[in-house]
């Protein structure tokens, strides 16, 4: 509340600051302050869209549309006021609705305030078009999908009259447990223009004893059974329902007689209609959870796409890459695992993330979202439903233009609209993204969308804080750069209902870390105290130290004898180097063993605290490979001495480990090309 009566406060000082660069401008006068009682207020309503305008026709004065606890296009409002005129929102739900009327002019703010009233016929909700649930499913193109046999829960039954349906809670299949019920070896193939393929690999399908399906293959005993079947083609479909609660559901749809490879009943057959219990885009394109529901009992069904137990090669947040490409769902703050690319090699994009260790930081709103993979960069586009999403479905903000580019000034947006890069939504009303931009010449523009439509023009601009740098000079609205010096910039958004507060400022350096053990900027001495705890078998009874041998940056180090558990091969590395809290760094170690090791620990720590340290994971090496471990730009402690502890306790005898090129340095960049 502070907040919103220090920004009117602002927007009450911007005619005096306007007029204060004339010889002749107008004196507050008390007498002069807008009254609530001559307001005049329009509210028009669109009774099919439910977006409602809001207008108030007394001249010099801008109003405050003041909403409370209302819920503006299906959220909280967390905007307490909007201050355009002929702004136009949308409410979901029908009923009668207020929205509380302030104004202000010259003079200051109103007395009192107008309460006035709009009501809606119907909830609105959105047109359905089932084209990304297509995409999703066939993987915009064909996908096979198999049982999640390998899961406990993959295959069950419950109560179809339950608050929330489970189709689990009366039977839940454990891992595998319907293996050799010609269950599992059933595929089923979705195409992206709606044709099912049902394959029973077999000739065979499982059904129940109920479902009155060849009835002349059920044996009387009251169990289960197998019955002959063929491969088909049908249709599918999705659609969309709204239940009493006004939450979307979504149902994957089938021709009539269409099975979904266990059969449990006849309705199941006369009406092959299943409820997505993860009804997301991003969600279905990694699993299918679903249930089907009569009045006696709910079935519930997990797919997985065939060949998703194959350890995908390069993956991001548990999703393998696919032609470049991963869908998911993101959540703010989240630290999502990349496997197979050297997160310290890339650009970091910082208005999406934040690398920590070995993984990244997820710095917008929780959503759905596209990650494309080009080698360079991780390439982030927020999503609805599948496509990319809009200022309109869901609030997101694009930029496009000759004046900005990402990871590089090599790599300029352009005026393709298409080409259009989003920003990052840290909030309801904030967005941010940041640019290299050049020194002069080129500009951005603010779109709604990735394509022509919704764009902001001058007129849509409140604040505009360029810090001397950025200007907007015309209409367009247009954002011009004269004076800034080539390099980073991040633009910061505050939207207000449509009109949007822009703050420019310039940006850290972003980019790949620069590891090079030779540098002058690596503080690893040339020489360390150097300390062996070596121990054997359950009893920990102490063997002698390991040779030692040191030639310039390069150690050997010969273990004699098999160690059995962690901890038992200690070699420790005293450096006498000083680490500080505000500043980053970046450590690198190569390790070779002659023989397969199960897990060596490293551990960079205060030689005074074990218990103050900035890493300790345990790595698996193959005899003869190169081992590298590296982090990037981690969060610095303060650490008088630090100390290396590399533990190759679970050797074997006569392992000979090679360790060169450590490196310990503040946090250094490279540029992108």
């Amino acid at each position: 509340m502070k907040t919103f009566w220090k920004n009117i406060a602002t927007a009450l000082a911007l005619p005096f600051l306007a007029a204060a660069c004339t010889t002749d401008y107008p004196e507050p006068d008390v007498n002069g302050l807008p009254q609530a009682s001559e307001l005049d207020v329009t509210i028009a309503v669109d009774q099919e869209t439910n977006y409602v305008t809001f207008t108030l026709n007394n001249k010099g004065m801008v109003p405050l549309w003041i909403f409370g606890e209302e819920k503006v296009d299906g959220k909280a409002n967390k905007s307490y006021a909007y201050t355009q005129n002929g702004i136009a929102l949308r409410f979901r739900e029908a009923g009668e609705h207020t929205v509380e009327v302030k104004a202000y002019n010259v003079n200051g703010i109103s007395v009192g305030s107008k309460i006035a009233t709009f009501a809606l016929e119907n909830d609105y909700h959105d047109p359905f078009d089932d084209t990304p649930y297509r995409n999703a499913i066939s993987n915009n193109s064909e996908r096979a999908w198999v049982w999640n046999s390998s899961v406990s829960g993959h295959f069950g039954c419950g109560d179809p009259n339950a608050e929330t349906v489970t189709g689990l809670d009366w039977w839940s299949a454990g891992a595998n447990e319907k293996a050799g019920w010609s269950l599992y070896d059933d595929v089923l193939t979705f195409n992206v223009d709606g044709t099912y393929t049902y394959d029973p690999t077999d000739g065979q399908v499982y059904v129940n004893k109920e479902s009155g399906y060849k009835p002349e293959y059920y044996l009387g005993d009251d169990q289960d059974y197998v019955a002959p079947i063929e491969k088909y083609e049908a249709k599918y479909w999705f659609e969309q329902e709204w239940n009493d609660a006004g939450i979307e559901e979504i149902y994957l749809c089938f021709d009539e007689g269409t099975n979904v490879s266990y059969i449990p009943n006849p309705d199941a057959l006369a009406t092959p209609r299943y409820k997505l219990m993860e009804s997301s885009v991003s969600a279905l394109r990694k699993e299918i959870r679903m249930y089907i529901a009569n009045s006696a009992i709910a079935w519930f069904y997990n797919f997985v796409p065939m060949g998703s137990g194959e350890e995908a090669s390069e993956s991001f947040n548990g999703v393998g890459f696919s032609n470049g490409m991963v869908e998911t769902e993101l959540k703010q703050g989240d630290a999502i695992e990349v496997k197979g690319i050297d997160l310290t090699s890339i650009w970091i994009d910082p208005d999406f993330f934040t690398l920590n260790g070995d993984k990244l930081e997820f710095n917008a709103v929780d959503g759905e979202y596209r990650v494309l993979w080009d080698g360079k960069w991780l390439k982030v586009l927020p999503l609805k439903n599948g496509e990319p999403a809009t200022y309109e479905n869901n609030g997101d903000l694009w930029i496009i233009g000759d004046g900005g580019g990402k990871p590089s000034l090599s790599n300029l947006i352009g005026w393709t609209t298409e080409n259009a890069l989003p920003c990052a939504r840290i909030d309801d009303k904030t967005y941010r993204i940041t640019l290299y931009m050049p020194a002069e010449g080129g500009s951005i523009k603010v779109f709604g969308q990735a394509g022509w439509g919704t764009e902001w023009t001058k007129d849509k601009y409140g604040a505009v804080t360029g810090n001397g740098l950025f200007h907007i000079p015309e209409a367009d609205g247009n954002i011009h750069t004269d004076q800034a010096t080539p390099g980073l910039y991040t633009f910061t958004f505050t939207d207000n209902g449509g009109i949007l507060d822009l703050t420019v400022e310039a940006a850290e350096p972003v980019g790949p870390t620069l590891f090079d053990p030779a540098s002058p900027a690596n503080l690893w001495p040339a020489t360390c105290t150097m300390d062996y705890y070596f121990a054997q078998g359950d009893g920990w009874a102490q063997l002698p130290n390991p040779d030692f041998e040191q030639a310039g940056s390069v150690y050997t180090l010969t273990m004699n004898d098999e160690t059995n558990l962690q901890w038992q091969g200690q070699v420790k590395f005293t450096t006498g180097i000083a680490s500080s809290a505000g500043k980053n760094y970046d450590f690198y170690i190569s390790i070779t063993c002659t023989k397969d090791h199960p897990g060596i620990t490293v551990k960079l720590v205060d030689a005074s605290d074990d218990g103050n340290f900035y890493f300790d994971g345990r790595h698996s090496v193959t005899a003869d490979e190169e081992f590298v471990y590296k982090v990037a730009n981690f969060p610095g402690k303060n650490i008088d001495n630090l100390q290396l502890v590399l533990d190759f306790g679970g050797c074997q005898a006569g392992t000979v480990a090679t360790i060169k090129d450590i490196l310990f340095q503040e946090h250094r960049i490279a540029e992108m090309n």
